[in-house]
C-alpha cells in the first residue's frame, strides 16, 4: 500500500513538473531583449502563445540572468500577490492576449514535434520590447517611474 501511494506521488508529481517552459537569454540591445524559449502545448498555435507568454513573465517575474537590462524582475519575484493586487491589468495582459503587443519577433528553431518526453513542444527566438513593456507598466501604475 506504502508503495502504491509513494509511486502516485512521484506519478503526480512528473506531471506537473513536465510542463514547465525554458526561458534562455540570447542577446539583448538598447530596449529589446531576445530569449530563447521551448514552450508546450496541444497544438502549435498554443505552443508558439505559451512561448510569448513564457517570455514575458520570466521578464515582469523572475528575471533574465546575462541580461544587462532585466537581470532582476520588472514587476517583482512574488507573481501570485502582484497579479492579485492588478488584477484587472494582468487579466487585460495574458487574457485578452495584450502581451503580443511588446512582442517584436518571434522565429521558430524547432518546429512543433514531441521531445524526449513525448510531448509535443517547439523552441522559438523571441524578441520582446522592454522600453514599451516597462513605460506600460508604470502607466498602469503596477511599477513605479524610474528615479522617483
Amino acid at each position: 500500500m506504502l508503495r502504491k501511494i509513494i509511486t502516485l506521488l512521484c506519478l503526480t508529481l512528473c506531471i506537473m513538473t513536465y510542463a514547465q517552459e525554458r526561458v534562455n537569454f540570447q542577446t539583448d540591445g538598447p530596449g529589446v531583449i531576445s530569449l530563447r524559449v521551448t514552450a508546450y502545448g496541444k497544438k502549435a498555435k498554443d505552443a508558439t502563445a505559451n512561448a510569448e507568454m513564457a517570455a514575458v513573465k520570466s521578464i515582469l517575474f523572475r528575471g533574465v540572468p546575462g541580461s544587462n537590462q532585466v537581470e532582476t524582475p520588472l514587476a517583482g519575484t512574488d507573481e501570485d500577490a502582484i497579479m492579485t493586487q492588478h488584477k484587472d491589468y494582468f487579466n487585460e495582459l495574458f487574457g485578452n492576449g495584450r502581451y503580443r503587443s511588446f512582442i517584436l519577433s518571434n522565429v521558430l528553431v524547432t518546429g512543433f514535434a514531441k521531445d524526449a518526453t513525448k510531448k509535443k513542444c517547439l523552441t522559438a527566438d523571441i524578441k520582446v520590447n522592454l522600453n514599451a513593456l516597462r513605460s506600460d507598466l508604470e502607466t498602469h501604475q503596477v511599477i513605479r517611474k524610474f528615479g522617483f
